[in-house]
């Protein structure tokens, strides 16, 4: 019998709270926001990005 092939190691896509925040950063930094400028509301943030509203909020 011969060698059984190797099994490749399942790759995990990011969690989605980790997502939200790359886009959110990446939000900030093209609008130049500084520290006390205001985010746009939740809900928006979740529709537009496509999440729920916890996402948004981890």
């Amino acid at each position: 019998m011969s060698e059984p092939k190797s099994i490749e190691p399942l790759t995990r896509p990011p969690l989605l709270h980790v997502s939200v925040q790359e886009s959110l950063r990446n939000y900030i930094q093209s609008n130049k926001l500084k520290a006390g400028d205001p985010l746009p509301p939740e809900t928006f943030l979740a529709q537009r990005l496509g999440v729920g509203p916890n996402s948004v909020r981890e």
